[in-house]
C-alpha cells in the first residue's frame, strides 16, 4: 500500500483528553507543520496517514496499539471522525485544524507541483494539462479547500457553491479549533501553541517552490489568468477571506504576542 505512517507517543495532561484532526490541505504548508506535529506528540499517540484516509485506513485497523491517538494528520476532509473505522483510536473530543491559502497561490503551486514531480500519475496529469490555464480544469485546481474544509462531494460543490462556501464558512467558525494562514504561518504557530498549550515549536521549511527547477510566479501571471484562477474558485476565496478575518479577530485575543514577535527558524512556501 502507498501510505505512509508514524505513531508517536507522549503523555498529556488536559483535564478532558481530546485528539487533534489536522486536515492537511494539499500545498498549504502542511509538510512543513509536520515537523511541527513530531516535536509536540511522541512515540505512539501520533499518526500521520497519507496518501488519504481511504488508502490508510486498512493500515489504521491493523494498529495492536490499544490506547488512543492524540493526533492525526492526513489528506482527509473534515468529518473523518464520523468514520467508524477510526473511532476506536480516536478521543470522543475531536478538535479539528488546518491552514488555509490565498487560492490563487495554492492553485499556481499545485501546479508548480505537478509540473517538478516525476510521479507516473503527476506525468500523466502534466501531459493532459501541459499549461496551468488547462490545468484549471483539473478538480486539484478547483475549490480544493472548500472540498477538504466541507467535506462535500466535488460533484455538489459545483451544483450549490454558494451553499458549499457557507457551509465551509459555518464548520470553520464553529468546528476548527485553529485555522492558520500559510502566507502567516509564524503567526499561526502562535495560535496553535496557545490553543493546545504546546511550547513555541520551531520548524524547518520543507517541501519548498523556491527548490524547484520549474516554477510560476503569481507576480508574472497575467491579469486574466489570475482572475480564471479566482472564477475556478469561487468558493474558496469566499472561505480564504473569512478565515483572513477569522484570523486577525483570534490573533487579536492570544495571550502570546511575544510568539507572533518571535524571528522564525524558516521559511516555507510548498
Amino acid at each position: 500500500m502507498n501510505c505512509q505512517m508514524e505513531l508517536r507517543r507522549k503523555t498529556h495532561t488536559r483535564t478532558k483528553p481530546s485528539t487533534l484532526l489536522f486536515v492537511h490541505i494539499p500545498k498549504t504548508a502542511g509538510t512543513t507543520f509536520q515537523s511541527v506535529l513530531s516535536q509536540m506528540y511522541d512515540d505512539y499517540d501520533h499518526c500521520t496517514v497519507y496518501p488519504a484516509w481511504q488508502q490508510a485506513k486498512d493500515v489504521i485497523k491493523s494498529i495492536t496499539w490499544n490506547g488512543r491517538l492524540r493526533a492525526v494528520a492526513g489528506h482527509f476532509p473534515y468529518g473523518l471522525h464520523l468514520e467508524a473505522e477510526i473511532q476506536p483510536f480516536i478521543e470522543s473530543d475531536v478538535r479539528y485544524a488546518t491552514f488555509l491559502r490565498d487560492p490563487v497561490r495554492r492553485v499556481v503551486s499545485h501546479y508548480n507541483h505537478v509540473m517538478n514531480s516525476d510521479h507516473p500519475s503527476h506525468r500523466e496529469i502534466l501531459g493532459r494539462h501541459p499549461t496551468l490555464e488547462s490545468f484549471l480544469e483539473h478538480p486539484w485546481a478547483r475549490d480544493v479547500q472548500t472540498l477538504f474544509v466541507s467535506g462535500w462531494k466535488p460533484e455538489d460543490v459545483a451544483r450549490a457553491p454558494g451553499r458549499a462556501a457557507n457551509a465551509s464558512i459555518e464548520i470553520l467558525r464553529d468546528r476548527f479549533e485553529v485555522v492558520g494562514l500559510t502566507e502567516r504561518f509564524d503567526e499561526s504557530l502562535a495560535l496553535f501553541a496557545e490553543a493546545f498549550g504546546w511550547r513555541l515549536p520551531e520548524y524547518t521549511s520543507m517541501n519548498l517552490a523556491s527548490e524547484r527547477i520549474r516554477r510560476l510566479r503569481v507576480e508574472e501571471l497575467a491579469p486574466s489568468l489570475i482572475d480564471r484562477i479566482k472564477a475556478a474558485n469561487r468558493c474558496d476565496v469566499a472561505i480564504y477571506e473569512y478565515a483572513s478575518s477569522l484570523f486577525d479577530e483570534r490573533c487579536s485575543e492570544t495571550r502570546s504576542s511575544h510568539y507572533r514577535d518571535r524571528p522564525a527558524r524558516g521559511r516555507r512556501r510548498e
